[in-house]
């Protein structure tokens, strides 16, 4: 699979080439660079597409090295599962309740109201021992417990699947990560036994007291606020609260980065998954409506470099940049999910017949008189036909592989047909990654007041916000590539860029012999010599950031002390 990709800018006189398997991403391009990219991305031989389309043979070169940097290597994805395969991957999924101990006005599953069964500890026995035997992996394994209710109400058998997971997971020579989503209303002695022996909990918290007890009140109808902190605390001696799930509706969507500083106050959490509400299960009761997706979108804009500062990675469903797939998630036909009540499915949100998407995505049961698993294998295999190639509207979409049709449950909430995308969601998903890489570009500002400003030649930049925005790249591209450069390789860099500088400027004053003219190499413009010294400035900007000298601040400093310099000087003469 060729994993380039081309965004058009506004006039599409102009584009961007990225790909998001390999990070790569261009500066603003011509109109006919994405010409090209687009056919060659298609398989179409780049010096037959340049003669086709037109363009100046000076430009042959440098082309086609672009495309070749951006494209990298052609992909071949190998999936572990074929369509038809009777297997699963290697996550398994308990549900051990549909109880809950909480009211959240907007729970999807209306947890509570429909059964308080409990799974049974012979139901999860089975489920593993039937996991371990159908899984296409070798592992590593994963065990979760989820659920439409709170699965440490059932702490007895999640603690005895833990147990029995590990040495089945031992006795293939591999290791087992477990993880629990809770709402953290669980007894001291539980929050002392997931903290030693889960590998990453995810734990609901909607922010500061007031907002978090009107969102999530005890079935009671009192606080849940200081439980929920007192598990908070316990779960940080041992690290292994890893990420916050905060559900943002209308009651604090305007109060997102009070929720961020409340968050980093209580906790030390790195990951914060903020889920915008949407309409179904206990909303219609509590009269919960869907938030805006175009303020969501600008609030969520609003407070990414807040979350920056505060050292909190911000996930969301519209939020997609680090992915590159055929399938949005394990729900296309490869998650197990078991039900209390032994429904099989491939998603959390899908336990009973009458959620949305259960037509596809209950795929199962448990029989009790067989003492097996019933599976519809043909259920399955269609569900591994969701791709961005079977989802019409996503074929030619520029960010199919980002997204490959987004959430099916959503899908099936709008239209009843998993097949389908959510309009509203893919608009968001779009506009978040069209400023998203237009920002790694280097073409786009955003403001901590939610607008955003292109940067262009019109544009007027004070030296600050150049600075301020040459950082934000630098630390948007460390992000990306999972590491920071060193000081070492930041000067390479800046040597490498000085090099193209002078060759350039040569070139464009005609410095080279004229035999060189006519050659692709030795042919340069003014926008050529630009780009370098933007690219210089950028590689001085990452060495003083690196050192956390104050640019602006040296740069007074130094022409301060020359004409200090000169004045003496010429008092002198």
């Amino acid at each position: 699979m060729n994993k380039l990709r081309v965004l058009w800018l506004e006039n599409n006189n102009e584009c961007i080439l990225f790909n998001s398997f390999d990070k790569n991403v261009s500066g603003r391009c011509p109109s006919f660079v994405g010409k090209v990219a687009e056919r060659v991305s298609k398989g179409e031989d780049p010096e037959m597409v340049m003669n086709e389309v037109g363009i100046d043979k000076s430009n042959y070169h440098r082309t086609k090295e672009l495309i070749r940097k951006i494209s990298g290597d052609d992909l071949t994805l190998s999936y572990p599962i074929d369509t038809g395969e009777k297997k699963f991957g290697r996550v398994l999924v308990l549900c051990p309740t549909a109880s809950c101990n909480l009211k959240c006005i907007y729970c999807s599953g209306t947890a509570g109201e429909k059964s308080k069964q409990m799974m049974s500890w012979s139901l999860a026995k089975k489920s593993i021992d039937w996991f371990f035997d159908h899984c296409a992996d070798s592992g590593p394994y994963t065990l979760q417990f989820h659920g439409a209710g709170e699965p440490l109400l059932n702490i007895n058998v999640v603690q005895k699947a833990v147990k029995y997971a590990r040495e089945k997971a031992s006795q293939k020579g591999q290791k087992l990560f477990t993880r629990v989503s809770t709402n953290g209303i669980i007894n001291k002695k539980t929050a002392e036994w997931v903290a030693k022996n889960m590998d990453h909990i995810s734990l609901s918290l909607d922010g500061p007291p007031d907002i978090h007890n009107l969102h999530r009140p005890k079935v009671s109808g009192n606080n849940s606020y200081d439980n929920v902190l007192q598990t908070i605390i316990e779960l940080e001696k041992t690290g292994v609260l890893k990420r916050i799930n905060t559900v943002v509706t209308a009651h604090n969507i305007d109060r997102l980065e009070e929720i961020l500083k409340h968050i980093r106050s209580v906790s030390s959490v790195k990951e914060l998954r903020l889920l915008h509400v949407s309409n179904c299960g206990r909303c219609e009761q509590y009269a919960v409506k869907e938030v805006d997706t175009n303020k969501f979108e600008a609030e969520l804009e609003k407070i990414i470099p807040v979350a920056e500062k505060l050292d909190i990675k911000l996930l969301s469903l519209i939020e997609q940049v680090d992915y590159f797939t055929e399938y949005y998630c394990g729900a296309c036909g490869f998650n197990m999910v078991v039900a209390h009540n032994g429904n099989i499915s491939t998603c959390i949100e899908v336990l009973d017949e009458y959620d949305a998407g259960a037509n596809d995505m209950i795929i199962g049961k448990y029989d009790p008189d067989v003492d097996n698993f019933d599976i519809d294998w043909d259920k399955v295999a269609y569900l591994r036909t969701r791709t961005h190639e079977n989802i019409e509207g996503c074929k030619e979409c520029t960010f199919r592989t980002n997204c490959s049709g987004s959430c099916l449950v959503r899908a099936a909430r709008k239209h009843g047909n998993i097949m389908s995308y959510d309009e509203e969601q893919c608009t968001m998903v779009k506009e978040v990654l069209t400023k998203h890489y237009k920002e790694m570009a280097g073409i786009y500002k955003p403001n901590t007041n939610g607008d955003s400003k292109s940067i262009n030649n019109t544009d007027t930049l004070t030296l600050k916000e150049v600075i301020d925005h040459s950082k934000k790249v630098i630390h948007s591209f460390n992000n990306i590539n999972r590491r920071n450069w060193t000081v070492e390789v930041a000067m390479i860099e800046l040597t490498k860029q000085l090099g193209d500088l002078s060759k350039h400027i040569l070139t464009y004053e005609g410095y080279y012999l004229k035999d060189r003219s006519t050659h692709p190499n030795y042919s340069s413009t003014k926008e050529n010599i630009a780009n370098e010294l933007a690219d210089i400035l950028l590689g001085i900007i990452r060495i003083a950031d690196n050192y956390d000298i104050d640019l602006g601040e040296a740069h007074l400093k130094a022409r301060h002390d020359e004409f200090g310099y000169i004045s003496s000087s010429s008092k002198k003469k």
